[in-house]
């Protein structure tokens, strides 16, 4: 998003701390950012919400992500 492929972005994370911390880090940068807990195997998303899905972690099971 830095490199402005976009100016929009969601961003998710299983700690509340974590969500806070990126929404902040991507206002900064002047990007529309919003943001929700979730965990990775259980998004609230439908499938084909978006264009580009980036992982910064490791997850436990990868095809149920």
């Amino acid at each position: 998003m830095q490199a402005k492929v976009t100016n929009s972005g969601v961003v998710t994370d299983i700690s509340s701390g974590m969500v806070d911390v990126a929404i902040r880090n991507g206002l900064q940068l002047g990007l529309e950012v919003t943001g929700q807990v979730a965990d990775a195997e259980q998004l609230p998303f439908p499938d084909g919400s978006f264009d580009l899905v980036v992982g910064h972690a490791d997850a436990p099971s990868p095809t149920r992500c």
